[in-house]
């Protein structure tokens, strides 16, 4: 009786450790992951109006957002299923209801989440084609989000979900600019 009690301990007990493992960003078990690990962006998201699809992806509110979806998230983006955007509502919900009362702690700990953006230049014209939210976390790099985007009157216009603008080495030069999303929502240098 006594090892049944225990060994139902212990499962219950590795249950609560390992649920943020199973994290969906926007639920209960990500919320908590998000307030301990980005206490700091977790406040200061809360304190922005929130994104909606028209935002600017590279406009604090938003890139905050991406950034705290990253800091917990366990599913990788599907790059065959871009510009699927997290629901910045129930993310919201969910960081007001699992906000802990000392949420001083620091973000020392937090993994590094950078922005990066993709270009395309032709014809010395330079357009934005992709933007890669992408965690890194001591080395080791998780795609978290892509938003792709179609080049409109010489401006980035979002695409809906589910297309990509694939351009290739031979429509043009191909570069990458990553930033780090601080705590904060700006971005600096990585």
């Amino acid at each position: 009786m006594i090892k049944r009690i225990l060994f139902a301990t212990l499962l219950a007990v590795s249950s609560l450790f390992a649920a943020p493992a199973n994290a969906k960003v926007g639920d209960a078990a990500w919320a908590a992951c998000a307030w301990q690990k980005a206490p700091i962006s977790a406040k200061n998201w809360l304190a922005m109006p929130l994104p909606v699809w028209s935002t600017d992806i590279q406009s604090a509110s938003a890139a905050l957002a991406l950034r705290l979806a990253a800091v917990c998230a366990t599913e990788a983006a599907n790059e065959l299923k871009p510009n699927r955007e997290f629901n910045w509502k129930q993310m919201a919900n969910a960081l007001e209801r699992a906000r802990s009362a000392s949420s001083t702690a620091s973000e020392a700990a937090s993994p590094t989440v950078k922005m990066c953006r993709n270009y395309l230049t032709k014809e010395e014209k330079v357009e934005l084609f992709r933007v890669d939210i992408v965690r890194d976390d001591e080395g080791s790099q998780f795609l978290v989000f892509q938003q792709h985007f179609a080049s409109f009157e010489d401006r980035p216009v979002k695409l809906p979900q589910d297309l990509r603008a694939v351009p290739t080495n031979d429509d043009g030069k191909l570069s990458v600019d990553c930033k780090v999303i601080s705590n904060d929502g700006s971005l600096t240098d990585a």
